[in-house]
Order: C-alpha cells, then structure tokens, then sequence
C-alpha cells in the first residue's frame, strides 16, 4: 500500500506540474487495479482490491485507503508519505 500510495502521489505531483492544476480524478478500478486518464500517464496499474480510494487526489489533501488484507485505512499527505 505504502509503495502504491508513493506512486500515486507522485504521478499527481507531476500532472499538477503539466497541467497547472491543483485536483486530478484518480480513476481507479478495484478489480484489475488500473487508473484511467490522466494518471495513467504515469501508472498504469497498482494494487488490485483496494476500497475507500479517494475519487481525486488534491494538491495540499491528506487521503486514505484500505485493502482486505490490511485491518485499518491508511493515510497519506500529498507526497504519498503516511501519516
């Protein structure tokens, strides 16, 4: 989840660099583990199964999510650095 979480944040790191933009839609589908445009400019596919992921990651947000596997949600600020 940590690794995860660290490649989201950074591919909206770089996508609010490009695009001058503060917000971006995640766009995540649980069951294959992929994220639509534009964040699959930078990842394509993380891990599969995660619930409570956030609809849009912020530029300044602390965001959180969980997995089957893990027994409580996790958070991370806006680097992908947990909380």
């Amino acid at each position: 989840m940590d690794n995860d979480a660290r490649q989201l944040a950074s591919a909206a790191q770089q996508y609010f660099l490009e695009s001058n933009n503060t917000t971006v839609a995640i766009g995540y589908t649980a069951g294959t583990g992929t994220l639509a445009a534009p964040l699959s400019s930078w990842v394509k596919q993380i891990g599969k199964g995660y619930t409570g992921m956030p609809t849009s990651l912020d530029v300044s947000a602390v965001w959180s999510f969980s997995h089957p596997l893990v027994s409580v949600a996790r958070s991370y600020n806006s680097e992908g650095q947990k909380q």
